[in-house]
């Protein structure tokens, strides 16, 4: 209906199978366009659980406001703004949400429980920027995990400039980006502090610290580096200390040399792979008790990897004391 300076929407409603919008609306077709309108969505897709959620925009249509509430099935609060719509148009916008767990939207999806989530962007209608904040619980873990992150993308890549992940005295901080056009390439860098492998298990206490870092591309073939470096610290009280680098380029992989240093005990892995495969493993330990909890005695192994990638041969030489 339309008088005088007022275009009024009474009200719409469209279904589709279960699935319906309804809205209702006015705008004033003065100089600012002042609009006044609100949504309800009630959805339905197979093997989701149902989502209803209310929408709420007010204001002059070049700063116009917008808040949004999805009530089921785990709430969440929206409020943005849209500035200069028929111009450059930009916006920013705050989530606001108690509480998630993916799980409850879709039985596949990851059961992971997200508290205190606070997620802040602007953009424009070619990039974003997004600060991600939120505590996370993890299986067999009481105290709440911190989660912080920075993101910036557009249409061609994803930047990652800080995520922080910290349990008590334990932390996690990495960086990286992620391009997939004009071609798919990444990098990232993972360093890991006080890292303790019980949390998850329990019978292998530890404080060590590491770093690994990775890059690489995807034009005609697949290639990139995969290097861990600075591992140091202990695991069960024993002095753990490590090293290794990766590389790979199309079919060919390349292995320039991996150490793990287990008190007195050294694990390392050298060799490359293309068309044939030659892999060279050693293994002593002067105390097997250093590698795995409850055993005891002397190892020393040599193994070779080696031949056509068709037909790979392996040997195997074992040198044992006093195992038990």
């Amino acid at each position: 209906l339309y008088k005088g300076e007022q275009l009024r929407l009474a009200a719409f409603f469209l279904r589709q199978d279960d699935s319906t919008l309804r809205g209702q609306g006015t705008l004033q077709t003065n100089r600012d366009y002042f609009v006044d309108a609100s949504l309800q969505v009630d959805l339905h897709f197979e093997g989701f659980a149902p989502i209803t959620a209310s929408v709420q925009g007010q204001g002059p249509l070049n700063a116009l406001h917008l808040t949004a509430d999805l009530l089921s099935p785990q709430p969440m609060h929206l409020e943005g703004e849209l500035l200069d719509i028929l111009g450059t148009t930009t916006w920013s916008a705050k989530l606001q949400v108690p509480g998630l767990n993916p799980a409850t939207l879709h039985p596949d999806w990851p059961d992971q429980s997200f508290r205190q989530m606070a997620i802040q962007g602007t953009g424009s209608l070619e990039e974003y920027a997004l600060t991600v904040t939120a505590d996370t619980g993890l299986p067999g873990v009481t105290a709440p995990v911190a989660l912080q992150a920075e993101l910036y993308g557009n249409g061609q890549g994803l930047q990652c400039p800080q995520l922080h992940l910290s349990h008590e005295t334990t932390a996690l901080r990495a960086q990286g980006a992620w391009q997939w056009l004009p071609h798919l390439a990444w990098q990232a860098e993972i360093q890991g502090t006080n890292l303790d492998p019980a949390l998850f298990f329990p019978g292998w206490p530890g404080r060590f610290s590491g770093k690994l870092i990775t890059q690489g591309q995807w034009r005609d073939t697949l290639e990139g580096t995969l290097q861990l470096t600075d591992l140091q610290g202990s695991l069960r009280q024993i002095p753990l200390a490590g090293h290794g680098e990766m590389q790979f380029q199309g079919k060919q992989v390349k292995i320039p040399a991996m150490v793990l240093k287990s008190g007195g005990s050294t694990l390392s892995l050298q060799g490359s792979a293309t068309d044939r495969v030659e892999f060279l493993l050693s293994l002593h330990s002067g105390n097997v008790g250093e590698l795995w909890p409850g055993a005891s005695g002397l190892l020393d192994i040599q193994g070779r990897l080696h031949g056509t990638a068709q037909r790979p041969a392996f040997t195997l030489q074992l040198d044992a004391g006093r195992l038990r």
